[in-house]
């Protein structure tokens, strides 16, 4: 396997784990911000965790 592939893989895991991480045990005042942005949307709408973290740690670990 190409060496590129490889390390391509591990950041995609690393930042996978950490999504998760954050996710399950969020960091300082994470959970009561992500309620606080709930409770601001209307009923047809949804927070996309999962889309947001991972555009963050993009930009924080590469």
């Amino acid at each position: 396997m190409c060496i590129f592939k490889v390390v391509i893989r591990n950041v995609r895991q690393f930042l996978n784990g950490l999504k998760n991480y954050l996710v399950k045990h969020g960091e300082g005042e994470l959970h009561d911000l992500i309620e606080k942005e709930r409770a601001r949307l209307n009923a047809n709408e949804f927070l996309d965790i999962d889309a947001i973290l991972e555009a963050v740690l993009h930009k924080i670990v590469l």
